[in-house]
Parts: structure tokens; C-alpha cells; sequence
């Protein structure tokens, strides 16, 4: 296993050394903070959000937690948009429409194309990215493939060439023309959440607590093995690896032609 730091870490890393530098190596600035109104520093707190540290301890399997805040607790900011559109799909070729349940219409998603070059097509098979956090307050809800294959594993890929292509198309983005059909709130089917909560509904009863995800996860591979195996080789392992770490949990083993 490499321990190493990537370039993207060792600079995160070095950004926080000097914040921390400059912040709390002076002992008078330490005992400032804790005299402040909260007992500590809103303003660093502030920097530390800036930097995403706040959101380093949640891996990006479990996406969503600040698009659902914003959309339970602060609507208000997302009143008069018409459209939502996340750049995270996988592939060059969607513009997402369902999201579980349906979240943007395909008169949207085929004007929508026609502004980034026509080469994409309305695609159903989406499951969730922040954008299906707003069905209910924004019309048009929807996510943009930009390139990667395999993702979440040592395999992952990028098209650099779509991406700039993309790039290029939304520098000299225009909305006037895009066709907005869907109203907010208008689905054709359960909303995601309410889809996975009957599938699996340990893991949606208590959707961030930890010793809830073990059951949902063996829930989940034993629905959907093909999945969950190349999900295993995709991180790296293998037949092998899965037959030790089975031994090592004391579990019987049926059979295996490794």
C-alpha cells in the first residue's frame, strides 16, 4: 500500500501547515480565540471551510450532505432558479433525467446538448449528485457527463479532450434558448430516497450512522454481485484477496475455482 502524499494532499498539507503556523504559534493568539464570543475563532473556522477541510473526513461516496442541508434549511437561496446542473456524470455522452425519479425534463436536456456541441443525448439511468437534493424547489434538475471512466478506483480514467471541449463550450455558454418543461417537484416515479428506502431500508433508516452500512452493504451485494465484483477488482483487489479476507472473517467457503 503507498503512503505517499500526491501532489493534490502534500498542498493541502502545506496549506494548513502555514494557516496553522500563523494562527496558533503565538500562545496570546491561542487564549485570544477561546475569549471570543463562541470560544473560538469564526474567522479561522471560516478559513478552514474555505481550504475543505470541513469536509475531509467524509469520503465522496457520501456526497450530498451539504446540497440536502442547503435544501432543508436554506430554500430561500435557491428561489428563482429554473435550473440545476452538476458536472459529475460519468461518460461524454448524458445529460442526466432521472435521478431515481425523474428530476429534468427531456425537452431541457436535448436544448441543453444543442448548447454544449449536440453530442449528448437524455439519459435515465442516474442515481443520485447534489443537484436531485433541489427537484422540489428547481425545475430543471440534471448532471453533465464530463469524461471519467472507472471511477473511485486505481483504474479511474479522464477524456482531457472532452473536458476541454466542454470547457471551451461553457466559456461561451448562453442560456437563452434552453427549454424549461419540468415543474418543481414533478416526478414520474418514487423520489430516489423514497426508491432506496424500500429497497433497502437499513440503510436508509439511518442513513449516516455508521453500524447501519455493514448490513446495507452485504443488502447490496447480495442484489447485485456482478456490481459488487467489479466494484473489488476496480479498487485493486481480487479472487484472491476475497478468499483470504473470507478465511481470515472464519466464514464457510461453498466453493471457488480461483
Amino acid at each position: 500500500m503507498d503512503f505517499d502524499l500526491n501532489d493534490e494532499q502534500r498542498q493541502l498539507k502545506d496549506s494548513v501547515e502555514r494557516l496553522l503556523a500563523a494562527s496558533y504559534g503565538d500562545l496570546n493568539k491561542r487564549m485570544g480565540y477561546m475569549k471570543e464570543p463562541k470560544g473560538y475563532s469564526t474567522a479561522l473556522w471560516k478559513q478552514y471551510a474555505d481550504l475543505g477541510l470541513l469536509a475531509v473526513p467524509f469520503s465522496e461516496e457520501h456526497g450530498g450532505l451539504g446540497s440536502t442541508w442547503l435544501a432543508n434549511n436554506r430554500a430561500d437561496l435557491l428561489h428563482g432558479y429554473q435550473a440545476a446542473i452538476a458536472f459529475d456524470r460519468k461518460g461524454t455522452s448524458s445529460i442526466i433525467t432521472h435521478q431515481g425519479s425523474r428530476t429534468c425534463s427531456d425537452a431541457f436536456a436535448m436544448s441543453l446538448s444543442t448548447k454544449l456541441g449536440g453530442t449528448y443525448s437524455c439519459d435515465d439511468t442516474g442515481t443520485f449528485t447534489d443537484t436531485a437534493s433541489y427537484e422540489h424547489l428547481i425545475g430543471e434538475c440534471t448532471n453533465v457527463s464530463v469524461g471519467y471512466l472507472n471511477n473511485h478506483g486505481p483504474n479511474e480514467t479522464l477524456d482531457m479532450l472532452h473536458v476541454v471541449e466542454l470547457r471551451d463550450y461553457l466559456v461561451k455558454f448562453d442560456p437563452a434558448g434552453l427549454t424549461y418543461s419540468r415543474t418543481p417537484g414533478d416526478t414520474e416515479e418514487d423520489s430516489w430516497e423514497e426508491y432506496n428506502a424500500k429497497q433497502y431500508p437499513r440503510l436508509w433508516s439511518n442513513k449516516y450512522e455508521a453500524e447501519s452500512f455493514d448490513e446495507a452493504l452485504i443488502e447490496l451485494c447480495h442484489d447485485h454481485p456482478a456490481s459488487a465484483a467489479k466494484l473489488i477488482e476496480m479498487l485493486g483487489g481480487n479472487a484472491s484477496d476475497m478468499l483470504e479476507q473470507i478465511q481470515q472473517d472464519g466464514s464457510p467457503v461453498s466453493y471457488y475455482s480461483g
